[in-house]
């Protein structure tokens, strides 16, 4: 039975993008802005700071909470970059910094909504299908997907969602729109797959995604202050 991975979703896009660094395509402290393709921040006076992938990954890009509800099964699914660009079927607003970047740990949603598009433009594929090609095979994490809506052979893999009162979910469960913050379907099992490596990366006895170097980095806290 697979689970929806929530927050848990977002460990595993920030591997998709160290792998992207490693092999030269992305630019962990260069402006974002230089390597997004499709979209841009409006950099104002409130920004100071050039927004980077680094502090994308590490919620210190000066980012709102920006959250957004999930949706049901029947309805339309908004894409990533029109949350980006706050349309309105989103319920979101145009995402702007509300902070300088790099100053202030400020956990956000949308540090990985802006990396799935950056995953996405840079790649030129699907970002469901190269996260898992990328990084979810080689860990053995075969089961697990970031596929919005669910592939129809996992509907009866997926575990049933229930109401507060404890009656079962109309349709089962519901959906999230974007893949990155919170769209994983995993096991308690296959995401232990994922912690596992990153340990034996981080002691330099694995490299099936990223290298030591990157395992380090991607463990190590950004600010001293930050949580």
């Amino acid at each position: 039975t697979l689970f929806p991975a929530s927050s848990m979703s977002k460990p595993i896009n920030a591997l998709g993008i160290l792998k992207l660094a490693q092999e030269g395509k992305v630019s962990l402290n260069t402006d974002v802005n230089e390597q997004l393709k499709s979209w841009k921040f409006t950099y104002d006076s409130v920004t100071m700071n050039k927004i980077t992938p680094a502090n994308l990954l590490s919620h210190t890009a000066g980012l709102p909470f920006y959250g957004w509800g999930s949706v049901g099964r029947k309805d339309s699914l908004s894409k990533p970059i029109d949350f980006l660009n706050g349309l309105p079927r989103t319920g979101a607003p145009i995402l702007k910094p509300i902070a300088p970047a790099g100053v202030t740990f400020e956990y956000s949603n949308a540090g990985a909504l802006v990396l799935q598009q950056l995953y996405t433009d840079i790649t030129n594929k699907p970002y469901d299908t190269e996260i898992a090609k990328n990084v979810m095979k080689p860990l053995g994490m075969t089961n697990s997907f970031f596929t919005v809506p669910p592939p129809a052979k996992m509907l009866p893999k997926l575990a049933s969602g229930y109401t507060i009162s404890g009656d079962r979910m109309e349709n089962k469960f519901r959906l999230q729109s974007i893949a990155a913050t919170g769209g994983l379907w995993s096991t308690a099992s296959e995401y232990a797959k994922y912690v596992v490596e990153m340990q034996l990366a981080y002691k330099g006895k694995s490299d099936k995604v990223i290298n030591q170097q990157m395992a380090k980095l991607h463990l190590t806290r950004t600010l001293k202050d930050a949580d």
